[in-house]
């Protein structure tokens, strides 16, 4: 899971900052790009928050660029469900994501 889920409360949670490491799926570091050199920033942004489980739907609303930290380690491209293994391969510094107003998953 990326994050434990909120509480069963109607009030949505505030927003939630992650940073670096904590951008991650399947072990790796999130590209920068929702498919292979496409869609990338924002796109890629709001995949990771809709994967945050709970009731509530998330998407991105901040966001910043890792430059080159494919030099470290390969990023995980989530739209294509690979990785990105060249040392140009960039991610995220951090993503800023918020609860949707009014759009729920599922009742608990």
């Amino acid at each position: 899971p990326v994050v434990p889920p909120p509480s069963s409360s109607r009030t949505p949670p505030s927003k939630r900052t992650y940073h670096d490491d904590r951008i991650q799926l399947n072990g790796y570091r999130l590209d920068w790009c929702l498919h292979r050199g496409t869609q990338c920033g924002k796109p890629a942004a709001d995949s990771w928050c809709a994967a945050i489980k709970g009731i509530y739907q998330w998407r991105s609303v901040q966001f910043t660029q890792a430059p080159d930290i494919g030099r470290i380690a390969p990023t995980y491209i989530l739209g294509d469900k690979t990785l990105c293994q060249a040392p140009s391969c960039d991610g995220f510094a951090s993503i800023t994501c918020e609860p949707v107003p009014g759009v729920f998953i599922h009742d608990n």
